[in-house]
């Protein structure tokens, strides 16, 4: 286990998610969207981070894309991820996409799916799960103190439900910190029009890079030398 994952899980009260598998134990199925956008690698590789904030996780790929290349270069770093695993209004909406939750009486099986990846994949030791919904999970970590260097916001589409996660999450990042979003296309006018305004709001530069976009958190400002207090010197 990295030292950065036991010290999440302590703090956060989460115990071992793995130390038992879920009653329904599943196959490999890393099924999602855009999970493994080089994009992510280079956000890693750009902060190397010790705590990874993910809002919106589904079954783990891009978490175990993430976990996988962290574990590749050395980094001591964990993923959060943080999902209710219930699916979201599109999947219940669409019939298309409704198989995908893959129900078993009545309740989504994604949260079992996740497990199973995770561990097919031996990342038990970087990835720790938060079923939660954001707002509250956001609430929590600020509570607990828990910041992160790198977020990976890819959760509900809606414009409201955007803007308010990248409010909540923006201050649990830490100075130099990036913010990867996704879905940043015209299908989810609800994801553009919310970064756009909360970019805006903030002073922000929006970097979009296929269907990804990336806001960096300015570095906290240092203290010229010349209007630095003066030190007391030991009589």
């Amino acid at each position: 286990m990295t030292r950065t994952t036991a010290m999440v899980r302590e703090r956060l009260g989460l115990g071992d998610p793995f130390a038992e598998p879920p009653s329904a134990d599943l196959p490999l199925d890393l099924q999602g969207w855009a999970g493994t956008d080089p994009l992510l690698l280079q956000a890693i590789d750009a902060v190397r981070p010790g705590l990874v904030v993910e809002v919106g996780s589904w079954k783990g790929q891009s978490a175990v894309f993430m976990a996988e290349h962290c574990r590749a270069r050395g980094y001591d770093s964990a993923i959060l991820c943080i999902d209710t695993w219930l699916g979201s209004i599109e999947h219940l909406a669409r019939e298309d996409l409704r198989p995908l939750l893959g129900l078993r009486h009545g309740r989504p099986t994604l949260y079992e799916q996740f497990h199973a990846n995770v561990r097919a994949r031996g990342l038990e030791a970087r990835i720790t799960p938060l079923p939660q919904t954001s707002q509250t999970a956001a609430r929590y970590l600020a509570m607990r103190s828990v910041r992160a260097d790198l977020v990976n916001l890819d959760g509900s589409h809606e414009y409201e439900d955007v803007l308010a996660d990248l409010e909540a999450y923006w201050p649990l990042l830490r100075p130099g910190g990036l913010l990867v979003g996704g879905d940043f296309i015209p299908m989810f006018d609800g994801v553009r029009r919310a970064c756009t305004r909360f970019a805006a709001r903030h002073g922000l530069a929006v970097q979009v890079a296929g269907v990804k976009f990336v806001l960096r958190k300015p570095a906290a400002p240092t203290v010229p030398l010349a209007t630095a207090p003066p030190t007391a010197v030991p009589a």
